[in-house]
C-alpha cells in the first residue's frame, strides 16, 4: 500500500512519521515506545519502526528501564535544533497549544480548526498562514489572548483565539459554530462529552456523546493493525458460541 506524504510537511514519508517526530522533539522528557503510541494513536509496530531509524542515525538518545525503551532527542546532534523548530512550525500547534492550555482555567472544550486542521488530516493546500484556535467555555479572555500570542512566538505564525459560549456550541445553530462543527477538528481539551453511560446487564459498555471528529486517520496509517495472521480456529470458536439470550447477572 502506498503511503502519502503528509500535507504539512511533504518532506516526510508520512503523516505517522511526522506525528511521531513532533511528539519525540516537541514534548519535553523521555518517552517509552508505548507512550508515544498511546499519545499519538499510532500503532507500537509503526512507532517502534520510527524509533529504531532515530537511534541508529544518532537523531535521538535510547537508555533502558527495565523492558521499556526510553527514548529523548540527542542535544549533540547538530540536527535537532533546526529539526525542532522545523516540527514546530508544520506538526506543532497541536503539542505547542495542547501542553499551555492545560494550565488555563474554565476550558470545556478547545481544538484547532481552519486551514491547519484541514493539512493535518490530509487536505492538499498552500502552507497555512496562520492557525485557528477554538475555546468553548468561559476562560479568562487576558490570559487566553497572551497564551496565542506566546503559541505565535514559538510557532512563527498567527494564532487566532475565538471563544464560543458552552451552550452555544452544544447547539450547534449558530452559523458559525454549524460551520466549524462539519469541517476537519483537530481536538486538544475535551471536557465536555461527559454524557451517561449505557450500560448491559447492569455493566458499563459504552457512552453517549455528540458525534464530533477527533482525528482522521488514513488507512495506510493503521495498515499495521491488520497485517496479524488469521486466527485459524476462528470458525470452530464461532461454531461453540450459544445463540440463546440470557442475564449475564443471573446466577441460577
Amino acid at each position: 500500500m502506498k503511503v502519502s506524504a503528509p500535507a504539512l510537511l511533504p518532506l516526510l514519508r508520512s503523516q505517522a512519521q511526522g506525528e511521531i517526530l513532533a511528539w519525540v522533539f516537541l514534548t519535553p522528557g523521555e518517552h517509552s515506545i508505548v507512550d508515544i503510541a498511546r499519545a499519538t494513536n499510532i500503532p507500537e509496530t509503526t512507532v517502534l519502526r520510527e524509533i529504531d531509524r532515530l537511534t541508529a542515525t544518532g537523531f535521538v538518545l535510547e537508555r533502558r528501564q527495565g523492558r521499556s525503551r526510553l527514548v529523548t532527542p540527542n542535544p549533540d546532534n547538530p540536527a535537532t535544533q533546526p529539526l525542532t523548530a522545523l516540527l514546530a512550525i508544520t506538526f506543532g500547534p497541536a503539542h505547542v497549544l495542547r501542553q499551555n492550555l492545560a494550565s488555563l482555567d474554565g476550558v470545556d472544550y478547545a481544538a484547532i480548526y481552519g486551514s491547519w486542521a484541514a493539512r493535518a488530516t490530509g487536505a492538499p493546500g498552500q502552507p497555512p498562514a496562520d492557525i485557528d484556535l477554538l475555546v468553548v467555555g468561559e476562560p479568562p479572555r487576558t490570559d487566553l489572548y497572551e497564551l496565542a500570542e506566546d503559541a505565535s512566538t514559538t510557532l512563527r505564525r498567527p494564532v487566532n483565539a475565538t471563544v464560543v459560549d458552552r451552550a452555544i456550541w452544544l447547539a450547534g445553530t449558530d452559523p458559525f459554530v454549524a460551520t466549524v462543527q462539519q469541517r476537519p477538528l483537530i481536538t486538544l481539551i475535551d471536557n465536555l462529552h461527559q454524557a451517561e453511560g449505557i450500560t448491559v446487564a447492569g455493566q458499563p459498555s459504552a457512552r453517549l456523546v455528540p458525534a464530533a471528529l477527533s482525528h482522521w486517520r488514513r488507512s495506510d496509517e493503521i495498515a499495521d493493525l491488520f497485517s496479524g495472521p488469521t486466527d485459524p480456529d476462528w470458525q470452530h470458536d464461532r461454531e461453540r458460541v450459544g445463540d440463546d439470550l440470557r442475564d449475564p447477572s443471573n446466577k441460577r
